[in-house]
This record gives C-alpha cells, sequence and structure tokens, in this order.
C-alpha cells in the first residue's frame, strides 16, 4: 500500500512533531533545572542551597518558573559560582543547553509558519 500524502498534511505533520518535540524537551528541562539540580544542590551542598531556598529575598516559591525560588534561578543561569564541584558546572551546562534548546526549536517553528503562512498568501494573490 502506497500512502503519498499532500504537501500541507506533510507540513503539518512536521510541525506537529516539532511542537511535541519542543514540548519535550521544555518538559525535561523543567525536570532537569527543578528536581535534580536542586536535588543534588540540596543533597552535596545544603547550606548554599538554604541559602537560596530560604533568603530574605525570596517571597515564597517560583511556581512559574523553572527553578524553586529566583535566587536558585539566578545561580542556576548567571552565577559563575561552583562551590568546588565541578558537578555543578557540568549541570548548570546541561540545564541551559535544554533551555535554549526548547527557545530555538520554538523560535524556529514560528519563524518556518509564518514564512508558510507569508508564501501561502503571496500564492494565493
Amino acid at each position: 500500500m502506497d500512502v503519498h500524502l499532500p504537501l500541507p498534511e506533510v507540513v503539518a505533520l512536521a510541525l506537529a512533531a516539532c511542537f511535541f518535540l519542543d514540548v519535550a524537551i521544555f518538559l525535561v528541562a523543567q525536570l532537569y533545572s527543578r528536581f535534580v539540580f536542586d536535588r543534588y544542590l540540596k543533597k552535596n551542598h545544603r547550606q548554599k542551597w538554604e541559602e537560596l531556598v530560604r533568603g530574605s529575598d525570596n517571597w515564597g516559591p517560583n511556581l512559574g518558573g523553572f527553578d524553586r525560588t529566583r535566587q536558585m534561578h539566578k545561580f542556576r543561569t548567571q552565577s559563575k559560582e561552583d562551590l568546588g564541584d565541578p558537578s555543578i558546572r557540568k549541570m548548570r551546562k546541561i540545564s541551559i543547553y535544554l533551555t535554549n534548546a526548547g527557545i530555538m526549536i520554538f523560535l524556529g517553528l514560528l519563524g518556518f509558519l509564518f514564512t508558510v503562512v507569508i508564501v501561502d498568501r503571496l500564492l494565493q494573490s
């Protein structure tokens, strides 16, 4: 049985696949940052974790973000401090890479979608 999909269906299928890939990458980035990085820091560097989670600048959990608190986010993304632990530097890079990959795929999808819409409008006129 030979199935030939017309071009619009193939494009829609490709967009759907990329969208689900992007969602999966964002979920992995969220889980990695919120749970793996946070738990590693809590287990191996309890004093720093306490400072980041229970500091005076924290007004509660950062429910919308990838990290438990704003201070944790700054430590994970902006700080060069590694507490003498090379694993923190490695985990930080993985976390940032996953987040950036999700953002780049999302922006690529938007660019592709806008291009398809513009080309479609130009071909219709």
